[in-house]
């Protein structure tokens, strides 16, 4: 609410419960008392279960809704508010001068945005928009986020990029549909409506297909049955391909809808695989969605992985150019991908998250790590070092990291962790400080660094302020470390 007050041009209250409106409008009180103005918009998402919960007592709720400074509320589906909000002013509970206060907000903003000279906003789309230049960008966008997590069986050659002439055999529900690779909000609210999609985008399938002249498609749709992935896995076997390229993952969401409660990929899918891998076809898998999916059960069949998210429509290509060696993959995982569907321990979980059933430490076993990814070549980090070895509280530690390429030029991440080992309050096993791409050229070396204020490396203390306590603190930056003393004054 304070940065409202001071320029901010819009805020979205998610407001789920009377009692959240309540502190709210306290707040504002607060604000009003000292003497500061909300310039700012204030939109309310859900304004329907707040009406929903206030039916006894409704004058009460709406005064208080209207006092948190709630100023648009947005629920297409429920006109009821708006109704009830008429009905109080009607009344006289609610005055027709704080009515105005919110519209003058809603149309100052309008102005501000120049929607009253170009309402639906063309001219300026005209001016701003390259349509090649966003063409592009979109391309570079999706390239540098698709994700390559396994390449080659443990003990086995890699099996990308595909060589030129490779015969490519391709099937799984995401290979089909642009709406795939874009999502939630994308044309429609769920975003699962092809009406509404890019009438020249290229899905998944057709990218693969025009990189790979000869591919073969075999459509399988979501939940598909067992003939499905029979004839499948027949056609796979009937094609005789040098590599299978399965599309996995999920449907279109946004929102509630989109909630699940289980992770585990789909059944169906993790048959796909079963299917596919009994021919004897190597299998690279192409996960499209916007969360990770377990598939520990499958995938010691997959020769590779790649996470392509949700990649635009311009990830159709992106992903063929990642297959033919266009480019060097250079993703990083921004989640911890669990191993099973109900272990979800992040990268920066406690000491005891560790201990497994048998007492060992080894229950922190995700699939694939946070910030993990690998690429065509690779960079090593060949040294860790700071600028000194004590440092006090006001002190800025500056951290230097030299990393190597030894075979071809690699496009790496740096990650620099912290670590503490006690403290007041039980420390994480690490936690993220800084991090940074680096392009580091063929049999090249280059030489990086990093400044972490030693009050960043503090924590939230049992008395909730942050806190820099003295100690030994590890720094990690791929498999180099160096220890740190803070000291207190």
């Amino acid at each position: 609410l304070g940065i409202l007050c001071r320029g901010l041009e819009l805020a979205l209250h998610a407001v789920q419960l009377v009692q959240v409106v309540r502190q709210h409008a306290r707040r504002m009180a607060a604000l009003a008392q000292g003497g500061q103005r909300l310039d700012g918009v204030v939109h309310a998402a859900q304004q329907h279960r707040l009406v929903q919960q206030a039916r006894a007592g409704r004058a009460q709720f709406a005064q208080c809704a209207v006092d948190a400074g709630i100023d648009l509320a947005m629920v297409p589906t429920d006109t009821e508010f708006p109704g009830l909000l008429l009905e109080l002013v009607q009344e006289g509970s609610i005055s027709e001068a704080r009515i105005d206060e919110s519209v003058r907000r809603i149309l100052r903003m309008k102005y501000d945005l120049g929607l009253f000279s170009d309402p639906l906003g063309w001219e300026a789309a005209a001016q701003l928009h390259d349509p090649e230049a966003a063409r592009k960008a979109a391309r570079s966008a999706a390239e540098g986020s698709l994700t390559l997590l396994k390449n080659g069986k443990a003990g086995a050659a890699a099996v990308l990029p595909l060589a030129a002439g490779k015969k490519v055999w391709v099937s799984g529900p995401t290979a089909d549909g642009v709406q795939w690779l874009n999502g939630g909000w994308t044309g429609t609210w769920q975003g699962a409506d092809t009406a509404h999609v890019s009438k020249t985008a290229r899905t998944a399938w057709e990218a693969v297909a025009a990189r790979f002249p000869g591919a073969v498609h075999a459509p399988v749709g979501f939940g598909a049955d067992a003939a499905a992935v029979a004839a499948a896995a027949a056609s796979c076997r009937r094609e005789r391909p040098d590599v299978a390229v399965l599309f996995l993952g999920e449907q279109t969401y946004t929102e509630k809808p989109g909630d699940i409660e289980d992770l585990s990929l789909e059944p169906a899918q993790l048959d796909l695989v079963r299917a596919v891998a009994a021919t004897g076809t190597p299998i690279v898998a192409v996960f499209l969605a916007g969360r990770p999916r377990t598939f520990d059960a499958v995938e010691p069949l997959l020769d590779a992985v790649v996470m392509a998210y949700l990649p635009g429509d311009a990830g159709g290509e992106a992903i063929a150019g990642l297959l033919a060696g266009d480019f060097n993959p250079r993703g990083r995982l921004p989640f911890t991908w669990p191993r099973h569907p109900s272990s979800h321990t992040p990268y920066d979980h406690k000491y005891t998250d560790r201990i497994h059933t048998d007492f060992s430490e080894t229950a922190h076993k995700p699939q694939y790590p946070y910030g993990y990814g690998l690429g065509y070549t690779s960079a090593e980090v060949l040294s860790l070092t700071t600028d000194r070895a004590t440092y006090r509280t006001e002190d800025t530690v500056r951290v230097t990291v030299e990393v190597g390429a030894a075979g071809g030029a690699a496009d790496e991440v740096l990650f620099v962790f912290s670590s503490d080992s006690v403290a007041s309050v039980a420390p994480p096993v690490a936690r993220l400080e800084a991090w940074r791409r680096v392009r580091v050229p063929a049999g090249g070396k280059e030489v990086v660094q990093f400044d972490v204020p030693v009050r960043q490396l503090g924590f939230v203390g049992r008395d909730l302020s942050w806190s820099v306590e003295p100690g030994t603190v590890g720094l990690r930056c791929g498999s180099k470390s160096v220890a740190i003393e803070l000291e207190m004054p």
